[in-house]
């Protein structure tokens, strides 16, 4: 048995095992070499949405761009996008029957469609093979995700600026009412899906404000608006039609829950408003109503005046010549007392004794007799025979006049108090008691002294400039009076 005899034999049957082990290499070469198109497809879509991934529009382009090169012969392969309308497309487009294509879903929704097309047939090869139309759907899948979270985004964008603009509306037109609802029914459309389709109307209390290019239609969406538990009037957005080419749903979610935040705002710078405006309307009432009780005041006290003028004339008139005619009969020892009561008349058509009350409410109606009688410069013992009382009762009502006047541990006569006060009925008394308490001196201990000038260098202290011409005033414990 020769090698070469054995050799020929084996290498005849090795012939075609051999060509069968190639062609598996090719088949799993070409599907190596699919597996590798298909990871770049999906590397350069990730890329090109994180590039990308704020602008829809151009993630659509890319993805029209990607894709012929994905598939089995990108030379004989193009792709076109739609979405919404908008329709983006590979370079050197044309549409075939040989078509592969998957829907674009967005929210539940399909709003588009991703296509791949073939010029001809290859032979017995199917045009488009199954594990890309595998891809194909992954593709399509992704582009609804980021379309959506785009949309999403854009949308929440327009909400923010919805109510930022209310707020600055606000700020600028707070104390203007129609200014606000002008502004919001303007304002409203950019707010929706569609502002090109999209009107809005406010009404407030009968008065309507719409914004440009209104027309109502039966595709509605209204929101209420409440002012203190009172339906006061409704923010209305309206769509011209109630389909759009990729927008099934009417109106959405989150624009109702936008629509009703507005209506509740307006609702709450309206009770704002309007409480400011009965504000303003009870600031001006009020104001009016002091300006006529001061009218009323001035004329209380013109009248005050007049009856006092017309005591003051009738005491005069009519009763002092009836005293006048009494005192003359009368011995002389008793016209002391017919000059009290004279003095009295006279007090009484005067204001001394109503401002003396005024500004010494604690003085008892007793002591006010004394405070009058010691004015009128009767001393402790006559004011006692006139009153029934002893001399030792008239000096503890001295000296308890003196305690509610201020006058405690004062030197300043009594006397001469009363009298300054009834000279100056005008001036509150006990300004009165501070302006001789200022000329006062008082000795350690409280002693009372004389008031007196300043001591000169080397003099002797001088009499009180104030109460010289009334003699002087005795130290306490004399009799007050002459």
């Amino acid at each position: 048995m020769t090698p070469e005899g054995e050799a020929g034999p084996r290498s005849s049957d090795e012939g075609p095992l051999g060509a069968h082990g190639a062609l598996e290499v090719e088949k799993l070469d070409s599907v190596h070499e699919q597996l590798q198109r298909h990871l770049n497809c999906v590397f350069e879509l990730t890329h090109l949405i994180e590039r990308e991934g704020g602008d829809l529009d151009r993630v659509l382009a890319g993805v029209a761009q990607i894709l012929p090169a994905t598939w089995e012969h990108p030379e004989s392969t193009c792709a076109r996008v739609v979405l919404d309308r908008r329709e983006f497309v590979s370079s050197g487009f044309r549409a075939t029957e040989f078509r592969q294509v998957s829907n674009i879903v967005v929210a539940g929704d399909v709003r588009g469609l991703v296509e791949v097309f073939r010029s001809s047939l290859t032979d017995d090869r199917h045009v488009l093979l199954g594990d890309e139309g595998l891809l194909l759907d992954a593709v399509a899948e992704r582009v609804g995700r980021v379309a959506e979270r785009i949309h999403a985004q854009q949308q929440l964008q327009k909400e923010l600026s919805c109510v930022f603009e209310l707020t600055h509306l606000i700020e600028v037109h707070g104390a203007n009412l129609d200014r606000v609802l002008d502004g919001v029914a303007r304002m409203l459309p950019a707010s929706w899906q569609h502002p090109e389709s999209t009107c809005s109307r406010v009404v407030f209390d009968g008065q309507k404000f719409h914004s440009d290019k209104f027309g109502a239609t039966q595709f509605r969406q209204a929101s209420d608006i409440v002012v203190e538990g009172e339906l006061r009037g409704v923010v209305e957005v309206f769509r011209a039609s109630a389909t759009l080419e990729g927008s099934p749903a009417l109106f959405l979610d989150h624009e109702r829950l936008l629509l009703d935040a507005v209506a509740e705002r307006v609702g709450r710078v309206a009770e704002r408003i309007h409480a400011q405006q009965q504000l303003e309307i009870e600031q001006a009432s009020l104001n009016n109503t002091n300006i006529a009780l001061r009218e009323i005041l001035g004329r209380v006290e013109a009248e005050k005046l007049e009856i006092g003028h017309g005591v003051h004339e009738n005491v005069s008139k009519i009763i002092m010549p009836l005293i006048h005619g009494l005192e003359r009969e009368l011995l002389p020892r008793r016209s002391k007392y017919v000059e009290l009561i004279k003095q009295q008349l006279n007090d009484l058509a005067s204001s001394f004794t109503r401002e003396f009350t005024r500004d010494f409410l604690t003085l008892t109606a007793a002591e006010l007799q004394v405070c009058h009688m010691i004015r009128e410069g009767l001393t402790s013992k006559e004011i006692a025979q006139l009153r029934g009382v002893s001399p030792t009762t008239v000096s503890r009502q001295r000296d308890r006049i003196r305690s509610k006047l201020d006058l405690t541990n004062t030197s300043i006569n009594l006397v001469t108090f009363l009298r300054t006060y009834s000279e100056e009925h005008s001036e509150s008394g006990r300004t009165t008691a501070n302006k001789l308490r200022r000329h006062d001196e008082i000795r350690p201990g409280g002693s009372e002294v004389p008031l007196s000038t300043p001591r000169r260098p080397g003099g002797p202290r001088g009499p009180s400039p104030i109460l010289g011409s009334l003699g002087g005033v005795p130290q306490r414990g004399t009799s007050e009076g002459p």
